[in-house]
């Protein structure tokens, strides 16, 4: 059994098998039943009572005999019917939950189509098969019934059904008492861990013991980390990895994060109340090599991109190990169909997409995909698929920029013209906009997009503005454009544009100079600043901008008006030479020329609260 985290359930699903189709009858074609078949409607069904819905109780079968049970070949399925009735076992484990509920377990079978039902009842007589009072999905293992009567003795049976058949097995029920438990099971413990092919590891434990629940309606859960620390009784066990069916004294995990490498179990009892053994013993296991290749189905599309790249589509692969983002995907191009597989053309990690550069104008290529995981497993498909590069080599007319707007302290707005292009709509030529604090650009080559360290690209579709943000504040910038049209031909750049942000309070003023040089100890912060005047992050927009001084040789001047620094009482205290009258007052911490300067152009910039 392979138990992965995203599947701790208390059944497991198989593939679904194609309904089961009857024969039905028209006017111009009369139904015609075959030998241990009788008509019900425009169906043919088995004459032993065995049809679609269930079994049931008729003159012409004894519930409960298999020998009247006719099987009947519905597409090859007779095979699976014998081997349904010759090992389902039925029940094989009930245990009371509470005093209202019931739990009740059984062995399934890994066949296709292949359900459950339930029949419970007071008096083991009583139980009237064909009528089930529940049904249990494809692959359960167990069922939990409530809204009982306490202190009432119940017969409980599960049958199974193939396709809508209800098979004549499994009804020899057991018998329960609805009762609160309120005891753990009693277990030692995991025995033992060994590796498993495909980064499994094999558990095993010898079966719990419980005072209400039989040894198969008992489950286990399991736990595991890197060091045995992760079981230390303060540590909480309260998320496990995977549980196993009801019963199982062993059990495979899969899904481990990395093969051949040493991890911690715990395994820990659950009885059919919900109480849960408190051992914290761990066992040393080593999971097992990675020897599955991903699940892929190769290369799904390839198109031109330009007249010398082609863009492979494909859907991401599947593995029983490595997470999708990590698969590794090559890239092999041929022009005749031939392919060398020693040495991809080109790699990447991850996505579902690959563009594969370096190619001749107004050439076929064939592209095969292959998939491998982080073990170096690549599975061997040869589906290919055909593009043939653009002859286009002309890129579009383009004349740049045409205003740079709305400029603040960490964003711009930038306009540019339409480009035209011979072959590509307009709405569908792309921009490239590359800035940086460092002036020149490297010419743009749509073969290599990606930009220089320094350089920072946004691209923009069919549009002619947008928004640059997340600048640095107080910075000066260089900007220019780049046209790309469908075939991934470049324009000429836009001539280089230079912007400076602007001054941020709080980025450049606030934290660098005022809580540092101003806002410190017993002076302008705290509850009774000096002058009353708090410069304290925060504070310093509303007790300074349009603010007249209270006190001092400044009082009844504005400690700042908005764009004009000269008029600013803060400014000229700072600038100031003489002594008594310039702040910071103390040398260590008057402000530097540049700091002044800051401040300066801030308010010139019309001191905002940015």
């Amino acid at each position: 059994m392979r138990l992965r985290p995203a599947s701790l359930r208390t059944y497991f699903l198989f593939p679904l098998l194609l309904p089961l189709a009857f024969a039905s009858c028209t006017s111009e074609d009369p139904l015609s039943c075959g030998d241990g078949t009788k008509q019900e409607g425009d169906e043919c069904v088995a004459a032993g009572g065995f049809g679609p819905g269930g079994a049931g109780d008729s003159e012409d079968s004894e519930s409960g005999d298999s020998e009247n049970v006719l099987i009947v070949d519905r597409d090859g399925r007779n095979d699976d019917q014998k081997l349904v009735e010759k090992e389902f076992r039925g029940a094989l484990a009930v245990a009371p939950v509470s005093s209202d509920t019931v739990f009740v377990a059984w062995k399934p079978l890994d066949v296709v189509g292949l359900t459950y039902n339930v029949y419970i009842a007071t008096e083991e007589d009583a139980l009237s098969f064909g009528t089930p009072q529940y049904t249990a999905p494809e692959g359960a293992f167990s069922f939990t019934i409530t809204n009982l009567d306490e202190d009432t003795e119940y017969f409980i049976a599960v049958v199974p059904v193939l396709d809508g058949f209800e098979l004549p097995v499994g009804r020899t029920p057991l018998s329960v008492v609805p009762e609160n438990d309120d005891e753990s099971p009693s277990f030692e413990g995991v025995q033992s861990g060994v590796a498993v092919d495909g980064a499994g590891v094999r558990l095993e434990w010898d079966a719990a013991e419980d005072d209400k629940s039989p040894a198969e309606a008992i489950r286990y859960e399991i736990f595991y980390g890197l060091d045995d620390k992760f079981a230390e009784p303060e540590k909480a066990l309260d998320r496990p990895f995977a549980f196993s069916p009801p019963g199982a004294t062993s059990m495979v995990v899969f899904g481990l994060p990395a093969p051949e490498t040493e991890y911690f179990f715990v395994v820990r009892a659950v009885d059919a109340s919900g109480n849960v053994d408190d051992n914290r013993t761990p066992k040393a296991a080593k999971s097992g090599k990675d020897i599955l290749a991903p699940v892929f189905a190769g290369c799904q599309s390839a198109k031109a991109v330009s007249a010398s790249v082609i863009e492979v589509g494909f859907t991401p692969a599947k593995d029983d190990v490595t997470e999708s983002d990590a698969i590794t995907y090559s890239f092999y191009v041929s022009e005749s169909g031939d392919f060398n597989f020693s040495t991809p053309t080109h790699t990447v990690t991850g996505g579902a997409t690959a563009q594969i550069s370096g190619l001749e104008r107004d050439t076929e290529y064939f592209v095969v995909c292959r998939a491998e995981d982080s073990s170096g497993n690549q599975e061997e498909n040869e589906r290919s698929q055909a593009a043939r590069t653009k002859q286009d080599g002309e890129g579009p007319v383009f004349d740049g920029i045409t205003a740079t707007t709305n400029l603040g302290a960490t964003s711009i707005d930038v306009e540019w013209a339409t480009a035209e292009d011979n072959q590509s709509a307009s709405e569908a030529i792309s921009y490239i906009l590359r800035y940086s604090v460092v002036s020149g650009f490297e010419p743009y080559d749509p073969e290599f997009p990606e930009p220089a360290d320094d350089v920072q690209q946004v691209k923009v579709v069919g549009e002619t503005t947008t928004t640059l943000s997340d600048l640095d504040s107080n910075a000066t910038y260089y900007l220019n454009v780049v046209a790309v049209d469908e075939g991934g031909n470049a324009s000429e750049p836009s001539e280089e544009e230079e912007f400076t942000t602007l001054v941020s309070l709080r980025a450049d003023i606030e934290i660098p100079i005022f809580a540092n040089k101003c806002a410190t100890g017993a002076c302008h912060a705290g509850s009774a600043p000096t002058a009353n005047l708090n410069l304290s992050l925060g504070w310093s927009y509303d007790e300074t901008v349009g603010v007249d001084a209270s006190s001092g040789p400044g009082a009844g001047m504005k400690i700042i008006v908005a764009g004009d620094p000269a008029a600013s009482h803060l400014v000229q205290r700072i600038s100031s030479v003489e002594p008594g009258f310039k702040m910071p007052q103390a040398a260590e911490v008057f402000l530097s020329s540049s700091e002044i300067e800051t401040i300066t152009t801030w308010i010139s910039q019309g001191a905002p609260d940015n």
